[in-house]
């Protein structure tokens, strides 16, 4: 029973969370060019793909837990595809993965009477990914891989000339 159950579950995730062979997709962050919409609006990427954050799925196994197979969101990029043309990876965000409980079956015990006796337990999934703001330390963002980057902060002077330069004024 639970076997056939099993492959039901895992094609109707595959369909529902479009999870493709790695060989199909390029599983990096995109490029400006990826990000941007089809010129004839026809063929359309799955929203994992078209976020600021985007991610990626993998299958977690386990053979002592009832689902056996979870998908489990990954980031594709450290930072967020925030630029001016939507595809340049900004050093003030991160992308972070988002939480989710579900509700498993572990497998308590050995087998008795040619059946395993289950606990119901509560773990956390990664569903998809968000840009949230770098931590920032006195003048400098922290890269969240222990190291430091010159903050984003400009002179007055610097704003005004970008500001004057896209036509707007200070």
């Amino acid at each position: 029973m639970f076997g056939r159950l099993s492959v039901g579950v895992m094609s109707a995730f595959h369909h529902a969370l479009q999870l493709e062979p790695h060989d199909k997709l390029n599983l990096s962050c995109p490029t400006a060019a990826a990000a941007r919409p089809p010129a004839d609006g026809k063929a359309r990427l799955p929203v994992n793909l078209r976020s600021v954050s985007p991610w990626a799925y993998r299958m977690l196994y386990d053979p002592t837990r009832f689902p056996r197979h979870i998908p489990e969101a990954y980031c594709l990029c450290s930072g967020c595809l925030l630029g001016a043309h939507r595809g340049e990876d900004s050093e003030l965000y991160r992308s972070a993965p988002v939480y989710a409980p579900a509700v498993v079956l572990r497998r308590t015990g050995s087998c008795v009477g040619g059946r395993h006796s289950y606990t119901e337990i509560y773990v956390s999934v990664a569903v998809g990914c968000t840009c949230v703001p770098r931590p920032w330390e006195k003048g400098r963002v922290v890269d969240g891989h222990g190291g430091n980057k010159r903050s984003p902060e400009r002179s007055e002077a610097e704003a005004g000339q970008l500001l004057e330069s896209a036509g707007k004024k200070v």
